[in-house]
């Protein structure tokens, strides 16, 4: 009996020891699968910040495109209307001299034609910047066109993405909870700036509202 005892100790003693092995083996197998994880989770976090940042850019690169554009709302609309006249009209009343050859411009589709908004584009970022400069100083109306028409303001504004229109937005939300004086758009960037003698900041993402304190 002690012999048959001996030989099943010796069995299980075997079995155990295989079993510990294979259990060794999966661990180190296990632990290598980590490892490999760890590796597939970086490249992927690595990836993902690859192509945020290429979004970003190509984004930028399409607002730069519209940067020497203003959308203005607020023309009234006419059948056969010639807008460029109507614009250069409008821009020569508010000290602005510009000849219908340098600029295009055609109106946006609009559910509601009379009050669909026209995009002027320009040949420079100067010559748009004092626009918007002009306008809102003037604050111009549509009498300036036509005097016999009824006085409805008209607005000059920036010619955003709809990246940077929702981007714009938020930082105009923090800009008035935080006390920002300036906010505007330089070309394919969002600057604010909190006074006179502050510095600019640049916004092109959402992570960038955290540099406004």
């Amino acid at each position: 009996m002690e012999k048959l005892f001996a030989k099943q100790e010796k069995v299980i003693n075997e079995k155990m020891d295989e079993m510990m092995t294979m259990i060794k083996n999966v661990e180190e197998k296990v632990g290598e699968m980590r490892k490999d994880i760890e590796v597939i989770q970086g490249d992927s976090a690595a990836l993902r910040k690859e192509l945020e940042d290429l979004k970003i850019t190509v984004e930028c690169e399409r607002q730069y495109a519209r940067s020497r554009n203003i959308i203005i709302s607020g023309i009234p609309f006419k059948k056969n209307e010639d807008l460029a006249q109507s614009i250069t009209t409008l821009l020569g009343k508010m000290e602005i001299d510009i000849r219908t050859q340098d600029i295009s411009t055609h109106r946006l589709p609009s559910k509601n034609e009379n009050h669909s908004p026209a995009i002027l584009q320009l040949n420079s970022r100067a010559v748009r910047d004092r626009i918007i400069k002009a306008a809102r100083k003037r604050k111009p109306d549509t009498g300036l066109i036509n005097p016999d028409l009824p006085k409805k303001a008209i607005y000059f504004n920036d010619h955003l993405t709809p990246y940077f229109n929702t981007l714009m937005m938020k930082v105009k939300e923090i800009s008035k909870k935080k006390n920002y004086k300036y906010v505007w758009m330089n070309g394919d960037r969002i600057m604010v700036r909190k006074d006179e003698l502050s510095k600019g900041i640049r916004i092109i993402k959402l992570e960038d509202l955290d540099k406004m304190i």
